[in-house]
């Protein structure tokens, strides 16, 4: 009776020790950076005038065009 102890504790603890071994994956590991470079689709453009009159105002506007 026992042996048949024995027997049956010693097949149970090798069954726990075949499963806790570690399977090990291959795996692999990918590290980078990416740029990407884009046009505009549209510009802003602002452009003021100063002048102190009405006439130096559109003297300006002139030497500007």
């Amino acid at each position: 009776m026992k042996l048949k102890h024995f027997l049956l504790i010693g097949l149970l603890t090798a069954g726990s020790l075949i499963n806790a071994q570690e399977i090990k994956k291959n795996a692999i590991e990918v590290t980078g950076v990416a740029e990407m470079e884009v046009e505009p689709d549209e510009i802003i453009f602002n452009v003021g005038i100063k002048g102190d009159n009405k006439n130096q105002l559109a003297e300006n506007e002139k030497l500007f065009i």
